[in-house]
């Protein structure tokens, strides 16, 4: 396939089940939409990513959605491997032959080990024709994905007037944006909305 389309480098890359997260969590839904709208803006060309999946021989690993990328230079698979929080990502050379590329130390300390790779999330849900945006921690958002009751607050905008939002995460994922000045904002899974990450350092 490389060689056909003239394609010197590729990647298989995921943004799922990242260390420290519970597996095969909302996460990984809204993780991987925002991967597949980073890929977009990269301007490949049409057909060079392509859905695929990456699991365990012996089924002891559920199958995880991954891209394949064709085109996309060695340092970009790793920048994405390392934004998204994982450990590493398949480097395919001209040749056609994979390896693994490591992307992220393996957990050493004990903050790695509780808290993903990846620093800062933020988290967007629909407020109106806005958007109300949440920048949190890593460690924040696996307490939210372990199902603990949460309580956060920041800064929006309606029309134009900046609103204190609070943010009220409860068991289950759900999710209550509220403004005691305009009243609730959102209401929904968080799985409504959608993710943002830091670029790695």
């Amino acid at each position: 396939l490389m060689a056909t389309l003239g394609v010197d480098e590729a990647a298989f890359v995921t943004a799922c089940n990242p260390p420290c997260l519970p597996t095969n969590s909302v996460h990984n839904e809204m993780a991987m939409r925002a991967l597949r709208n980073e890929l977009r803006a990269l301007r490949l060309k049409d057909g060079w990513i392509l859905d695929g999946q990456g699991g365990a021989d012996d089924d002891s690993w559920l199958p995880e959605p991954s891209y394949l990328v064709l085109g996309v230079s060695k340092a970009e698979a790793d920048r994405l491997g390392r934004k998204y929080g994982q450990n590493a990502v398949v480097w395919i050379d001209k040749r056609g032959m994979p390896s693994l590329l490591q992307t992220s130390p393996f957990a050493t300390s004990r903050r790695r080990r509780l808290n993903p790779y990846f620093q800062r999330i933020t988290l967007s849900v629909p407020w109106g024709y806005e958007l109300a945006s949440l920048r949190m921690t890593s460690s924040q958002w696996r307490r939210i994905l372990e199902g603990a009751t949460l309580s956060l607050s920041a800064w929006g905008y309606d029309e134009g007037e900046r609103l204190r939002l609070t943010w009220q995460f409860s068991e289950g994922q759900e999710l209550t944006v509220e403004s005691p000045d305009a009243g609730t904002a959102f209401t929904g899974s968080i799985a409504e909305g959608s993710l943002l990450f830091d670029e790695p350092r």
